[in-house]
Parts: C-alpha cells; structure tokens; sequence
C-alpha cells in the first residue's frame, strides 16, 4: 500500500531529477521540486516548453510564473496547487 506508493515516488523522483540535471544542469532543490512536478503532471515536453519561457537563473519562482502562462499545463498543476 502506502510503503509502495512511497517507494514508487521516490523512484521517480530520482529518476526525474536525474534527468532534469543532465538537460538543464544543477538547480535548487526548490526548483528542481517544481520541475519533478511538472514532469509528473505534464510530462518532459510540457517542462521544455514551460523551461523554454522562463527567465534563468531558474528558481521556482520563476518557473512557477511561466507555468502559470501554459495554457495546456496550468490548469493541471494549478489546480493541484490550490487543492
């Protein structure tokens, strides 16, 4: 049950952070959280284009602003955010 599902996402999570450090480079652990989310509720595409918006140095401030201009993302997460 619960031990699974938290071992799936923690799989995940570092699977995904991986693969965010190895496109983009090293990010704060608060971006890099909001990118792991958008990967998880969008997928990698829907974070090249929301990454392709923002301004750099990339902080989850500013990722968060540019998610929040994606038409076909910001719905989803949010949505999710405010839950």
């Amino acid at each position: 049950g619960i031990k699974c599902q938290d071992a799936l996402m923690e799989t995940q999570i570092k699977t995904y952070a991986a693969s965010i450090e190895k496109k983009y480079g090293s990010l704060s652990d608060d971006a890099m959280m909001e990118c792991i989310n958008i990967i998880h509720q969008g997928g990698s595409g829907a974070l090249t284009r929301i990454l392709a918006k923002t301004q750099k140095p990339y902080t989850a401030k500013t990722i968060y602003a540019a998610l929040c201009t994606d038409r076909r993302t910001s719905p989803i997460i949010t949505r999710s955010a405010t839950t």
